[in-house]
């Protein structure tokens, strides 16, 4: 429940908010990857002086950056597949997170596994289309976004989420964000 406070604080565009309420949920869940990158998201658009006084629960207490999410969602994300080796799911939250990173050829490599699996949820398409939006691979976006609202991802989401910003405006994006298409 937490986690999806955070996420609509997120989409109205209240990072901080968003960032308390992440923090909040991985109190509860500091083993969810998903969490991690939904912190770093967050973290990416709150002011440097808000951020610079968070820290991580737990022993550590590491400061918290967007980067350092994001590392630990990528080896949440890894241990879950030692699990699951084909969870989609999990390969695309490290593409992602390595995309944000700049590290593309991990991300380019992540992308290639998760697009071998024949099956994708809306979470995984999602993910991808993150991921091609982060390496400025536009078309790749719009075309793995195309596949997620075809699958059931949710529209409302397409036309709230701050991610998808770069794409606003573009017609393709539009069409794809418009109820009804």
């Amino acid at each position: 429940m937490l986690s999806n406070l955070g996420t609509a604080y997120f989409y109205i565009r209240d990072f901080a908010s968003a960032t308390e309420r992440y923090l909040e949920a991985l109190q509860h869940s500091p083993g969810d990857y998903r969490l991690w990158i939904n912190l770093g998201d967050a973290l990416r658009f709150v002011d440097s002086d808000t951020a610079g006084n968070m820290r991580s629960a737990g022993p550590a207490e590491e400061l918290l950056t967007p980067e350092s999410a994001y590392r630990r969602a990528i080896n949440l994300a890894s241990a879950e597949q030692s699990v699951k080796p084909n969870d989609t799911t999990a390969i695309s939250a490290q593409a992602l997170a390595f995309a944000f990173l700049g590290e593309r050829g991990q991300a380019e490599s992540m992308i290639s596994r998760a697009a071998s699996v024949e099956n994708h949820d809306t979470q995984t398409l999602y993910q991808l289309t993150l991921t091609y939006l982060v390496l400025d691979k536009r078309q790749d976006a719009l075309a793995w976004l195309a596949r997620a609202v075809n699958a059931g991802y949710p529209k409302v989401y397409v036309r709230s989420d701050p991610l998808f910003d770069p794409l606003r405006g573009t017609a393709e994006f539009d069409a794809l964000a418009r109820d009804g298409s």
